[in-house]
C-alpha cells in the first residue's frame, strides 16, 4: 500500500459547505479555509 502524498486540513464547517456546494473552491482557498 502506498503512502499518501497529499494531506488536506479543513474544519468540519468548511468541509460540509464545500461538500454541499455552498462555497466556491477558489474563494475558500484564498480565505485560508482549506
Amino acid at each position: 500500500m502506498a503512502n499518501p502524498t497529499v494531506r488536506l486540513t479543513v474544519d468540519v464547517e468548511s468541509f460540509a459547505r464545500l461538500g454541499c456546494g455552498c462555497w466556491e473552491r477558489q474563494s475558500s482557498l484564498q480565505a485560508g479555509k482549506v
